[in-house]
């Protein structure tokens, strides 16, 4: 199986199914992921179709559990124990298993109790697909117009196995609205001359975690930078405490103030992040700010990396 083969399970219980998705096709990296709810699964399928458009990090803004199936001799002494303390023998196993649960921006915690028991029935269901993978096909999750549709193990008490296959359309829930800007703060960003300036924005991840919260999370760079230069204007420091959606909500009105602090009224922001886009445009609808959605920024990677680096003492 491969990492896009996308299929849900519907655990008796759940509001919503999980979505499953099998790693390490060659070998390399053998684990399963599960994510939680129909949301999760149409974000994970948009870094599938448009990588271009995804950075690297946004797999960790997707709330969902991993189980990974690693080498002891790499593995945690504390992930070990915990296998012990579960009941698991780890003597003469090539490979064990390692649980983890993505928080959205936060480091990988142990499931809690709850999630810990619904593993099983998905692992159970997991294995039923693989060993099917081959034999014959599956029409797996896609996005559609209506929104997403494909594989769904349901329970059915009918089969000798008490589950079969289903097929479902899933229908995506519209993304909450942006709360606008105060008429203030738009009346003083509109009353500043406008400049030839492009400027390049995006959001970054700090791989640095702080623990000064449960659970530990990273910290993110709201940059802002200077396209023809690529100086950086603006390195906002910002936390997805309480949540990833809240911090990006916040950010169009971060940039506003700073660049009405700056005095700066630039011609055009480009961005790349689909994550920014609606709050970009809610942001500066009201304005002559021209906005520009591209694939490439070269400027804004070069500074986000000289600041990571600087950050995490790289160089």
């Amino acid at each position: 199986m491969y990492e896009r083969e996308l299929f849900g399970i519907q655990v008796p219980g759940s509001d919503e199914p999980w979505f499953a998705s099998v790693m390490g096709s060659t070998g390399e990296f053998l684990a399963v992921s599960l994510y939680e709810g129909v949301e999760a699964a149409h974000q994970f399928l948009r870094i599938q179709e448009d990588p271009v458009e995804s950075d690297p990090m946004d797999i960790m803004l997707i709330p969902h559990l991993m189980v990974s199936f690693e080498q002891p001799h790499y593995m945690e002494t504390e992930d070990i124990d915990r296998l012990k303390a579960l009941g698991y023998s780890v003597r003469n196993k090539s490979r064990l298993p390692v649980f983890k649960e993505i928080v959205p921006g936060c480091i990988h915690i142990l499931p809690e109790a709850d999630k810990l028991a619904q593993l099983e029935p998905l692992l159970k269901q997991v294995l039923n697909v693989a060993d099917r993978v081959g034999k014959q096909e599956f029409a797996w999750v896609e996005h559609v117009p209506a929104g997403m549709n494909g594989l769904v193990r349901v329970p059915d008490g009918r089969t000798k196995s008490g589950w079969r296959d289903d097929y479902k359309d899933f229908e995506l829930k519209p993304p909450p609205a942006v709360t606008p800007l105060s008429k203030k703060k738009l009346k003083l960003f509109n009353q500043l001359p406008t400049n030839n300036m492009v400027l390049q924005v995006g959001m970054v991840l700090v791989p640095s975690p702080i623990g000064d919260k449960h659970p530990p999370y990273f910290p993110f760079l709201l940059l802002l930078v200077e396209k023809e230069s690529g100086y950086v204007l603006t390195p906002e420091m910002m936390t997805p405490h309480p949540g990833v959606k809240e911090m990006f909500a916040r950010s169009g009105e971060k940039l506003i103030e700073y660049l009405t602090k700056q005095k700066i009224h630039p011609a055009r922001i480009e961005y790349r992040s689909g994550r920014l886009e609606p709050i970009l445009k809610a942001t500066f609808k009201h304005t002559s700010v021209t906005l520009s959605k591209v694939q490439w920024m070269p400027a804004f990677d070069d500074a986000a990396e000289s600041m990571i680096n600087h950050m995490i003492g790289g160089g």
